[in-house]
């Protein structure tokens, strides 16, 4: 039977923008078409496990505006996701992403609904971890509540996957109580403090993570695929080739995809393995939310 996993994160509203190219400081250019879809990492990650038929709950805030009831009607309509999720007073939480030719794209996140997760409010729902089995935070809400998460989620014995997007300090104390990160590699130059640019680099930097008590580490690395260890195994995972649309989600997708192979029982590589597929899948699609592959999909490759 399939575990259950809780995603605790940001929703948001992507505004994104097609461009030829990316402008230079101080140039205005013409943008091809404007898109107004879902997002923020909780989103994402929520959406990229419920498409593998794992049963999901989102927790997370939104404001009081026309975005939130956008952002609830679409995934109650089109995901199978549970939806722990509540309204403040505050603008819903909003990404303007630009996105050229090729896929890449730049991205600027304004908080603000997911800027109001405090501890406090983590405090008065807490016992909503007790009912799942796997939990999923992210970086978009704010790290006094990401470490009260971790700690209590560690405590009440639950597998506790962490994405560090954007890149913050996470303290040693904090480290040992995560069984699965998942940073790129910019995410793990910035956690510690080392270069990241080469594949050997990578690999002394993710062994000083484990060195300070992370259970698993996976780096995921683009169009290279990702590099996972643990003190047992170590595995480089090449990726899949894809018709690059969009790159924008891919993070997410992985970590969804992975957190739900491990709601499959699926061992450390075959895990990595299965993530790196839903996250091929992911960016032939515009847009993050909802895009990464079925389980179906992901089986059939």
């Amino acid at each position: 039977m399939d575990k259950k996993v809780l995603v605790i994160g940001s929703l948001n509203i992507d505004l994104v923008v097609k461009v030829d190219r990316f402008h230079q400081e101080g140039e205005t250019i013409l943008g091809k078409e404007l898109l107004t879809l879902i997002g923020g990492k909780g989103a994402n990650q929520a959406s990229a496990a419920a498409l593998q038929d794992i049963p999901t709950t989102l927790w997370g805030y939104v404001g009081e505006d026309s975005f939130s009831s956008h952002i609830m009607d679409t995934i109650k309509k089109d995901t199978a996701i549970d939806l722990f999720v509540k309204n403040t007073p505050n603008s819903t939480g909003t990404a303007l992403i630009e996105t050229d030719l090729t896929g890449k794209n730049r991205i600027v996140v304004i908080a603000g609904a997911n800027g109001d997760f405090t501890v406090d409010k983590a405090k008065e729902n807490i016992d909503i971890i007790n009912n799942y089995d796997i939990i999923v935070l992210q970086f978009e809400i704010p790290m006094p509540t990401i470490t009260y998460l971790i700690q209590e989620s560690a405590r009440r014995q639950k597998t506790v996957i962490v994405n560090p997007a954007p890149a913050l300090f996470i303290p040693d104390d904090i480290l040992e109580k995560i069984d699965y990160l998942t940073p790129n590699e910019h995410e793990l130059a910035i956690l510690t403090n080392m270069p990241t640019d080469t594949m050997d680099e990578i690999k002394k930097a993710a062994k000083v993570l484990l060195g300070k008590g992370v259970k698993n580490i996976i780096v995921t690395l683009g169009d290279k695929g990702a590099y996972g260890l643990n003190e047992i195994e170590e595995h480089e995972v090449p990726c899949r080739e894809s018709l690059v649309v969009d790159t924008t989600g891919a993070g997410d997708a992985y970590t969804g995809g992975f957190a739900a192979a491990l709601a499959q029982n699926y061992p450390f590589y075959d895990a990595m393995l299965y993530a790196n597929k839903g996250a091929s899948i992911s960016v032939t699609k515009l847009g993050a939310f909802n895009s990464a592959g079925s389980r179906e999909e992901i089986n059939n490759l």
